[in-house]
């Protein structure tokens, strides 16, 4: 069975065309595939599309677009208990505009929810018309080898590396993480698991009308970014709003202790409050408090992990590109990395949000060094920590928000092998510096496996 998925807030014109010709060449090698390209946009279009259908021993969900795991789960109406899911996303261009699509992401959030029920998970990131998809898709529908994580051993870190991890320990043993707000709907990955943490570190959520009502008694909001060009292009009420945001943030984390925090930062900040989260996010981690969008509690941990260790901010940020000729990946998101990660020879630019057309947002490209990514993670149902690393580039934004080209370590394809297999969240945190040893130590010191990226 083939499914196409997508969301309107992203391009869903220019992914037509590929789900047409995913489906194509998904009819060379499986000739009775039944469904066709046109991309759903909710779960009643996709279970209403799937109902009365044969029961698919292969489902494969090609995503037009970004889209939440909710489409993908709706899919799985027509496919076997034992079938096969094959995730399919398309590349696009880095060419410093906007990013149209976020397949690879839809892609990664999907395979979380499918692989904590269980699901065997394999994929495609590849155009219709690559010489090597066809056969990128035999593997897929085949099966990939197994990936998996592993303990790391005590006696290979040396007395530097143990000496962050035990700080660092302490640090999240003794954290409290806020929480504004539910994830969107399909954002299972960003939830907090009932069971208490084995590292210590507890969570309190608010509703966001507690953040409204804060921003709305700020007094005297904050300044934009000293030195950001294009400020005169955005709408003063909006950007107040905006700004308006942080203030109620930061009251926030100072009435409850917080460590780190997690907002839904779309849609009501938005629809309700009307300005962006993403400048007040950046702006936040800078000064010291890590700040995830989406409502991601792990991520804002994950956040605060890599800050501790690396003692600078970190970027959480979504994996949005691969490329297999020059072993790279494109690390993305909005506007919400902190304003020390830019690249000192391009101005720091603040704009309106690229999909929700609302200030503010900071756009610059990541400076180059070696980073290290990693993602405290509960794919598949446990705690584990993911990690990698790699150099990143100095080369311009691949696309508006705030981005940056890493020359990975470990090739791609195995990453994009162990991402959707593994099932891991859709951000990940990048720190500068080459950390692996100490937080593979800090696994060691919590009693969990580490995945290698």
């Amino acid at each position: 069975m083939f499914v196409a998925v997508g969301r309107p807030t992203f391009d869903l014109k220019s992914g037509a065309a590929l789900c047409e010709g995913a489906l194509q060449l998904l009819r060379r090698s499986v000739p009775d595939v039944i469904g066709d390209a046109v991309a759903l946009q909710s779960p009643e279009e996709i279970s209403e599309h799937v109902s009365g259908s044969v029961v698919a021993d292969l489902l494969v969900v090609a995503f037009a677009t970004f889209a939440d795991a909710s489409l993908s789960l709706a899919a799985l109406e027509g496919a076997a208990p034992t079938a096969r899911v094959v995730l399919w996303s398309f590349p696009e261009a880095a060419k410093g505009g906007r990013l149209q699509r976020n397949s690879l992401c839809g892609a990664n959030l999907a395979a979380f929810s499918l692989g904590v029920r269980g699901r065997d998970v394999t994929g495609i990131h590849g155009h219709p018309d690559d010489p090597g998809t066809q056969e990128d898709m035999s593997r897929a529908i085949a099966g990939w080898p197994a990936t998996g994580s592993a303990h790391p051993q005590a006696d290979a870190f040396t007395a530097a590396e143990h000496a962050a991890a035990t700080r660092t320990a302490q640090r999240l043993g003794m954290a409290h993480i806020g929480i504004v707000g539910e994830p969107p709907p399909g954002f299972e990955a960003c939830d907090v698991a009932d069971d208490p943490l084995v590292i210590g570190t507890t969570f309190q959520q608010v509703a966001m009308e507690d953040l409204f009502d804060r921003s709305a008694q700020v007094e005297t909001p904050v300044a934009l970014p000293h030195g950001a060009t294009g400020a005169e292009e955005l709408d003063p009420a909006a950007t107040d709003r905006s700004l308006r945001l942080q203030g109620g943030l930061s009251e926030l984390s100072d009435l409850h202790d917080w460590d780190a925090v997690a907002v839904r930062c779309w849609p009501e900040c938005f629809t309700q409050w009307g300005g962006a989260a993403c400048g007040p996010l950046s702006m936040l981690t800078e000064d010291g408090l890590p700040s995830a969008c989406e409502a991601d509690a792990f991520g804002a941990l994950t956040m605060l992990m890599l800050a501790e260790i690396s003692e600078r901010p970190s970027f959480l940020a979504d994996l949005v590109e691969l490329d297999t000729t020059t072993n790279t990946a494109v690390f993305w998101h909005c506007g919400v990395a902190p304003l020390s990660m830019a690249d000192p020879t391009v101005p720091i630019e603040v704009a309106e949000h690229p999909n929700r057309h609302m200030p503010f947002t900071v756009n610059f490209g990541l400076r180059p060094g070696a980073v290290t990514v990693a993602r405290l993670t509960r794919s598949r149902g446990q705690l584990r920590l993911a990690v990698g690393a790699g150099e990143l580039l100095a080369k311009p934004a691949p696309f508006v928000g705030t981005s940056g080209v890493v020359a990975m370590e470990t090739p791609v394809d195995r990453i994009y092998r162990t991402v959707l297999s593994e099932g891991l969240e859709h951000h990940y945190g990048l720190a500068y510096g080459d950390h692996r040893r100490a937080l593979q130590a800090l696994a060691w010191l919590w009693g969990i496996e580490v995945i290698d990226l």
